[in-house]
């Protein structure tokens, strides 16, 4: 074998130094990043076609301390159109068992991927996506609370459920029955509200202890007053809020001014990149605090 000349040898051995000391520290943790926390399951759905499930561990941020707090699981539908494609599928335009039976498998595979908190770690929070088909059902939640209770005692996790598709028409002792049947095991219950809000608004002191929106997709997100009218427009159903999808630095240093509590950051779309970035710079102080 050809021996390199001296004057190789030595500058090789200068670069990987140089990469030694340069090389981001977070790209050689053994952690996987929260983009690859990921399921895919399926199961049969009441028309006969099967229906496939995506799940996805996106991180949230809190935004008051600049800091990553947990995940909240991202899950996307799609219904079998024959034995080789599949197109999407809303999840609340699915019957009620279907809904029941996702919500399950979503809840069951999205806590077998998750890796144990250390005993030196203050607990993450994990927020699981629950049909009100689900909340509402005595026989469906109790499932759900058996698969949380076991997860938060392997894990060291603490759940929180977030509600979705809740019925504006639904009268208020029923939410708040089911928020107090949820909140043993799960420590906290949110509402996810269309992005545009609503008559929702109204059902308000129902024994959740905030709510949720979507809101990535709104070109207003990075505007500070219309942030602001998200914020106290969700307030008014609890006091902790979560702002979903997020994309940019702008848009989560403007929640924080806000006031919101957390926001998840969709990092398939803007990259880990942003995560970081944003990291930095809710590390400074808040201008003000609502």
């Amino acid at each position: 074998m050809a021996r390199l000349p001296s004057e190789s040898i030595a500058a090789l051995v200068l670069w990987v130094e140089f990469m030694s000391v340069f090389t981001p520290s977070d790209t050689r943790s053994s952690r996987p990043a929260p983009q690859s926390l990921r399921f895919a399951t399926h199961i049969s759905g009441a028309s006969g076609h099967d229906l496939h499930i995506e799940g996805l561990w996106r991180p949230v941020i809190n935004l008051a301390e600049g800091a990553l707090r947990g995940h909240v699981l991202h899950v996307e539908v799609r219904q079998a159109v024959d034995a080789i494609s599949t197109r999407p599928t809303d999840l609340l335009a699915l019957n009620a068992v279907d809904q029941e039976r996702i919500d399950i498998a979503a809840a069951e595979h999205g806590f077998s991927i998750l890796a144990p908190c250390p005993a030196t770690e203050a607990p993450p929070l994990t927020f699981v996506p629950v049909t009100w088909s689900s909340a509402r059902s005595p026989r469906a939640r109790r499932r759900l609370l058996q698969i949380a209770g076991k997860a938060q005692a392997r894990l060291r996790i603490l759940p929180v459920c977030e509600i979705h598709g809740l019925d504006p028409g639904t009268p208020p002792s029923a939410v708040r029955e089911a928020a107090g049947a949820l909140q043993p095991i799960f420590r906290g219950v949110l509402a996810k509200v269309p992005p545009k809000g609503g008559p929702v608004a109204a059902l308000v002191d129902c024994g959740r202890t905030g709510a949720a929106v979507e809101a990535g997709d709104l070109a207003e997100s990075r505007d500070y007053d219309s942030m602001l009218r998200t914020v106290l427009f969700l307030q008014r159903m609890g006091p902790g809020v979560m702002l979903h999808s997020l994309r940019s630095v702008a848009a989560l240093t403007a929640a924080r001014a806000a006031g919101a509590r957390w926001a998840s950051l969709d990092v398939v779309r803007s990259g880990w990149h942003v995560a970081n970035a944003a990291l930095e710079a809710l590390s400074e102080p808040a201008a003000s605090a609502l």
